[in-house]
């Protein structure tokens, strides 16, 4: 593991941002994602052709992904863009969604690997008393990513933040996504630490202050943000980096 500079070792940190996809969790999503596809695919056959619905998320997300507008929320973009030239199979299918969540999503948490070092890492962090987020590029909705986190076996842990389709407004690795977990919070970025496995998604964090982790047991990314991380390695490296962090009322 390497670390960074001491002038960023010495700012306290109050809050700590989460990835949650190869970070907190072994998910590839390069792997989990076509599992996904098909298995959404054949629930809802019967109204939308597997590959068009497939065709049509991708280009809502695209689009969602490219969006930096705040005034709307992520899912109502989504919607916006969906199936925009059929809305009436798009109103069709959107109950149908939820239901997918509710009796089929289960169904994947085979190819979901549980991280044994998650829930320490996240313990480690609320035992320092920081404020927890889980910030997961929210390009899925609410249902998804609750169970997700329940797969990980953290759903019970007290998060001050989940970012989900629902409540953000923008993704990674634009600034309005990490500057409105910071207000939300009320702490600037340079008392947060975001931790992640994506070069270009998460360690760009530190274009607004943030300190960064990289986790590098799934890492991704190409690093053309040309961010070099405070520190880097393995869920037991950031367990042991943690408690050197200045805490929360360290000249706060």
């Amino acid at each position: 593991m390497t670390t960074g500079t001491a002038m960023h070792e010495r700012q306290p940190i109050r809050a700590i941002l989460f990835d949650l996809d190869g970070t907190l969790n072994g998910i590839d999503m390069d792997q989990f994602l076509p599992r996904y596809f098909a298995a959404l695919g054949e629930y809802l056959r019967e109204w939308i052709e597997p590959q068009r619905l497939a065709r049509e998320i991708w280009q809502a997300t695209e689009s969602l992904l490219q969006d930096r507008d705040v005034e709307l929320t992520n899912a109502e973009k989504f919607r916006r863009r969906f199936l925009r030239d059929d809305p009436a199979l798009r109103d069709l299918l959107y109950p149908l969604f939820d239901r997918f969540y509710e009796e089929r999503f289960d169904a994947l948490r085979s190819h979901a690997p549980i991280h044994p070092l998650a829930r320490e890492a996240v313990e480690t962090a609320l035992d320092m008393g920081m404020r927890v987020v889980v910030a997961t590029n929210p390009v899925f909705p609410e249902a998804a990513i609750r169970r997700r986190l329940a797969w990980a076996e953290l759903a019970d842990l007290p998060f001050q933040f989940v970012t989900t389709m629902e409540n953000s407004h923008a993704c990674k690795p634009h600034p309005e996504y990490f500057l409105e977990i910071v207000e939300r919070l009320g702490v600037p970025p340079e008392h947060c630490l975001m931790v992640g496995n994506d070069r270009d998604e998460d360690l760009v964090a530190a274009r607004l202050g943030m300190r960064t982790f990289w986790v590098t047991h799934l890492p991704i990314g190409r690093g053309i943000s040309r961010v070099e991380p405070d520190g880097r390695g393995s869920l037991a490296d950031l367990v042991a980096w943690l408690p050197g962090l200045a805490r929360p009322d360290d000249g706060w």
